[in-house]
């Protein structure tokens, strides 16, 4: 309970921009976003962006997830990888809670809309992917990497992809 009365402490407080009046009537459909790194934690996702919902697994081929030299996730380009992740559906208030988090304004982050392989419904769509600036590689924050390979156990990830990602440590 504490943890949720923090965060939207910190909406309100540092950004409270992302709540507008306007944005959940009358504002466009969800668009799909592609979470591959902390935000594959179901439960830190839904204190983030609370009117995110889960759409399921999905796939960024031609890309290879990393960690970079800040301690974080990133994805780069590689045709012979592809980076497992989960698709949410989001609204443009989470998207801009998305880029809060994110440091989107702090150049952290870049966003990118690619295809993404929908494994729920079995074809590509369009899906925004942050994308981390820093493209030196490095080891992860104490802890971090451990809650990925968590939520990537809980969503059912591939064995082959759960070794990938053990291969950071």
């Amino acid at each position: 309970m504490l943890l949720i009365a923090l965060a939207v402490l910190d909406l309100i407080v540092l950004a409270p921009w992302a709540l507008e009046a306007t944005d959940v009537d009358g504002e466009p459909p969800p668009s799909f976003y592609f979470a591959y790194g902390s935000n594959l934690d179901t439960k830190q996702m839904k204190l983030r962006c609370p009117t995110a919902d889960l759409h399921g697994l999905a796939r960024l081929m031609g890309y290879k997830f990393v960690i970079n030299e800040r301690g974080v996730a990133s994805v780069v380009e590689s045709s012979e990888h592809a980076v497992e992740g989960l698709l949410w559906k989001i609204f443009p208030h989470d998207e801009r809670l998305l880029d809060w988090y994110e440091g989107v304004a702090g150049g952290y982050y870049i966003k990118e809309r690619l295809d993404v392989e929908d494994l729920t419904r079995g074809e590509m769509v369009e899906a925004l992917v942050y994308i981390a600036t820093d493209k030196d590689l490095g080891g992860a924050r104490p802890g971090y990497l451990e809650k990925i390979i968590q939520a990537a156990r809980q969503h059912g990830f591939t064995e082959k992809y759960l070794q990938e990602l053990q291969s950071w440590k």
